[in-house]
């Protein structure tokens, strides 16, 4: 074991990581090198990793962090009593797991860097994330309710957690795992010809969102007024004697600053709205709400303008309100109760009275008709031109609520 394990030392030295051999310690998963962190951001030497006692090793691992290299470690993978027991059927779902994963990621399907734990129950994927000054050894999410079932022996729950392990430590093939001395393997079954791929970190928290976000609402106070501004990653520590501190991705400015998404760019205007991390700034907070543009970042808009937070109108709360059909009626309500503390009565009153039934009309005019129905698109002359374009929304017995006209030139 020890001649192989040094071959795979040398191997992914080769590919640019930092290792450390591993002994028992209980749950072949410890590091002997017991100054493994000061590896996380200076190169080992070969010399120094062949220095290392390899004779009583029951595996090697990565010292993530060096050379950017990061993971996402998933534990429980479908282990409910019905999963293992059919186990044809659970390396289906597995297998679609992964696939999902990886297209998240915008991995290749056959990507070479997918691991699989010694008891079967866990995956690892190993990736690059460039330019992220991350902080944090691990970040851990508990399973989207949205996923759960709860059933006897976690039900039909995809995973019990996901970590994503930034400056932490790694067990690589082909150690052993304390569950009956199986060994780590490439999912594959075949060991990786390139080194791990270079991957978005926006990529990686549109990931966590999948399959671990759930809405939650932040409460604050503005002009006297209680509030909600809702967000969406939470992170969960699933250990309180793991050694490592894990924190909320979402509260790790380093990060989230460098994700260019809908989900970022909302929780960044929660964390200005609410001075959490950030300096308290409503300009950069309504910035960024606006440029998230999701369902969320409406909510808060309409929130903020609802308290006075900042300007706005009745009219404007119902366009922002439209956007978040999913929001429970019980955060709406928050809004509609703080609408009283605005000037114009009538607009309130009119709002309440929309809640029915809407209905949006379309009505579109042209130049004319197409000289020939089976003549090609491309031939611009024979078809006509849109040139107005009008919609008007009313309540359920006909009352207009708003309507458009629009000219094309």
């Amino acid at each position: 074991m020890k001649n192989k394990l040094l071959l795979y030392a040398n191997y992914y030295h080769n590919m640019g990581m930092n290792i450390s051999p591993i002994h028992d310690g209980g749950r072949y998963k410890n590091p002997t090198d017991e100054n493994w962190e000061s590896f996380i951001d200076k190169e080992q030497s070969i010399q120094y990793i062949q220095s290392n006692s390899w004779t009583d090793a029951t595996g090697v691992g990565c010292i993530l962090g060096y050379n950017e290299y990061r993971a996402l470690d998933i534990d429980g993978l479908y282990c409910s009593q019905e999963d293992l027991l059919f186990k044809e059927n659970r390396e289906v779902k597995v297998r679609k797991f992964i696939s999902e994963c990886l297209n998240i990621l915008k991995l290749p399907m056959d990507y070479q860097w997918v691991v699989k734990s010694g008891s079967g129950l866990g995956l690892h994927i190993i990736f690059q994330t460039r330019d992220v000054a991350i902080t944090e050894q691990v970040y851990a999410y508990n399973l989207s309710e949205k996923f759960n079932d709860y059933g006897e022996f976690y039900g039909d729950r995809i995973f019990r957690f996901m970590e994503f392990r930034c400056n932490a430590f790694l067990v690589l093939p082909p150690s052993i795992h304390d569950s009956e001395n199986k060994k780590y393997i490439f999912y594959h079954n075949l060991i990786p010809t390139y080194k791990p791929f270079t991957i978005d970190i926006s990529d990686v928290h549109n990931l966590l969102n999948h399959f671990c976000a759930d809405p939650y609402f932040a409460d604050c106070t503005f002009n006297n007024v209680n509030l909600k501004l809702v967000r969406n990653l939470k992170s969960v520590v699933r250990n309180a004697s793991e050694s490592y501190e894990i924190t909320k991705v979402d509260e790790d400015i380093n990060i989230i600053s460098n994700c260019h998404n809908s989900d970022a760019y909302n929780t960044l205007g929660c964390l200005y709205a609410l001075g959490k991390g950030l300096v308290k700034n409503l300009d950069k907070s309504i910035d960024y709400f606006k440029r998230s543009n999701n369902e969320m970042a409406h909510y808060n808009l309409a929130s903020l303008i609802a308290c006075g937070a900042i300007n706005g109108t009745i009219d404007k709360i119902k366009y922002h309100l439209s956007f978040c059909p999913k929001i429970e009626q019980t955060y709406i309500d928050v809004i509609e109760n703080n609408m009283k503390h605005l000037p114009v009565n009538n607009e309130i009153q009119d709002f309440q009275k929309s809640k029915k039934n809407k209905y949006l009309f379309f009505d579109t005019e042209t130049t004319g008709l197409p000289l020939d129905y089976n003549s090609a698109s491309s031939n611009i002359d024979n078809w006509p031109r849109l040139i107005q374009l009008s919609w008007i929304i009313t309540d359920e017995v006909g009352n207009i609520i708003k309507e458009q006209d629009y000219i094309v030139y």
